[in-house]
């Protein structure tokens, strides 16, 4: 028998784990679920004869968990991922209850189904099925399941710095989010940081009668004002010095990205632009959204929003902001700047600035064996060359694994380019869940191999 063999034959075992661990609402946000949700991950692993223990962080527990292949001079992997997942609002834009799985068509609909619970699940049956194939494993795996991944990982680097010597892998392992928009599995060794902020903004010390409209400030215009200061119609960013120390492509980078199937077109199709943004004219489609830094406004409020009508002038404004970092920018040193080119530049002395998240971003080289070997299972297993780039446009909390370990990271992603991640109606095919058991099967032996 060999490992696609064993798969098939454990389908539905597969999918009913996956049902029961998508249906626990572990949202890390509200901290409901958590508990549950490293519970019933641990009796997983355990079931597959992982040594798993659960260690606490300064937020939620880590499920960490050792698979010996019984040979210390076999290389290590280690393997991270999440068991927290978004919240599931808006509820109304769900075809099926988030917290309820339901297959339709070869499908799992339910949050976390792919981000993370489904990939998690790869990384364990596949242990499960080599020992059962081959009767052992073909190397050392180390298993790393935080639970506040989808807050910024908020209490993650206390744990590394204390288990540190826990960790120690030749390389680290990442399944998470959608493949490429060309249908194939997507390689990346690097990330994009997040400095998530909140602005307040105030003119008023309470909310009055809009008659006064022609002589009192109003928050919400001063806030408009702000932002079209913060970044310009074009989308370019006016903070001084934004663009220190930011990545830019070496030769060998801009022949990776050379090779990049296009986008743009897919891009059109799935999300109906009005238009699309041109950051640089010496950039691509492509190499803008990997290498471009970004200061998104995620929401932005004041006054009154309810049904009907209300006069009032508003007091406060509010805004919060996801910017993404390219490597090597210093989000703090952002921060710094930021908070001196409001006050000091632009004269506002009444915006209060809160630091809500900040993962640093980060980057592997483009030549570790790593590399290699998830690209040579991807085309064992999927049949195709994955799409390879040298960092992807989200991130995570790669910093931790190559900047505190000091070792590689590899990105692999094979979900759904539609799989709605942070989205209704996320989902998972399931025919890639079991080919995501069947590649990492397959990551691990060629780990062994060295």
């Amino acid at each position: 028998m060999n490992i696609k063999e064993y798969v098939d034959l454990h389908k539905d075992e597969y999918v009913k784990e996956l049902c029961e661990f998508v249906s626990i609402p572990s949202v890390s946000s509200t901290g409901q679920c958590l508990k549950e949700s490293a519970d019933y991950l641990q009796a997983m692993m355990e079931r597959a004869g992982i040594k798993t223990q659960i260690l606490p962080t300064s937020t939620y527990p880590v499920v960490y968990g050792e698979a010996r292949c019984g040979d210390d001079d076999k290389p290590t992997v280690l393997v991270y991922g999440h068991y927290d997942v978004q919240p599931p609002e808006p509820l109304e834009l769900w075809n099926t209850p988030p917290f309820e799985p339901t297959i339709i068509d070869g499908v799992l609909y339910g949050r976390g189904s792919t981000d993370n619970k489904g990939y998690n699940i790869a990384y364990i049956k596949a242990v499960e099925a080599l020992k059962a194939v081959d009767g052992k494993l073909p190397c050392n795996i180390k298993f790393v399941f935080e639970g506040n991944e989808e807050n910024g990982s908020v209490g993650l680097s206390e744990f590394f710095a204390e288990y540190k010597d826990f960790l120690s892998a030749e390389y680290t392992i990442m399944t998470d989010g959608p493949r490429h928009d060309t249908g194939r599995p997507w390689i990346t060794l690097g990330c994009k940081g997040l400095l998530y902020l909140e602005f307040t903004l105030r003119t008023l010390d309470r909310d009055i009668h809009s008659a006064n409209a022609p002589a009192l400030p109003s928050a919400a215009w001063e806030l408009v004002h702000l932002l079209s200061k913060i970044q310009d119609e074009n989308g370019k960013i006016l903070v001084p010095g934004f663009f220190d120390d930011a990545l830019e492509m070496n030769e060998q980078e801009k022949q990776i990205m050379a090779a990049v199937p296009p986008t743009e077109e897919s891009s059109r199709n799935m999300y109906h632009p009005v238009k699309t943004v041109k950051r640089r004219d010496d950039y691509s489609f492509e190499e803008t959204m990997i290498f471009s830094p970004t200061f998104n406004i995620s929401g932005i409020w004041s006054g009154y929003t309810g049904n009907g009508s209300k006069t009032v002038l508003t007091s406060e404004a509010k805004a919060k902001f996801d910017l993404r970092l390219v490597p090597f920018q210093d989000g703090m040193k952002i921060l710094e700047n930021l908070k001196k080119y409001i006050k000091d530049d632009l004269g506002y002395d009444n915006v209060d600035i809160k630091v809500l998240s900040y993962v640093k971003p980060a980057k592997t080289p483009v030549d570790v064996r790593a590399a290699k070997i998830v690209t040579e299972a991807c085309n064992k297993v999927f049949g195709v060359d994955p799409v390879f780039t040298p960092i992807v446009n989200g991130t995570g909390p790669f910093y931790l694994f190559t900047d505190v370990l000091g070792q590689p990271m590899v990105f692999f992603r094979y979900s759904d380019e539609d799989c709605n991640n942070h989205a209704p109606n996320e989902k998972m095919t399931l025919d890639l869940l079991y080919k995501g058991i069947e590649a990492m099967a397959e990551i691990y032996r060629l780990t062994g191999d060295k």
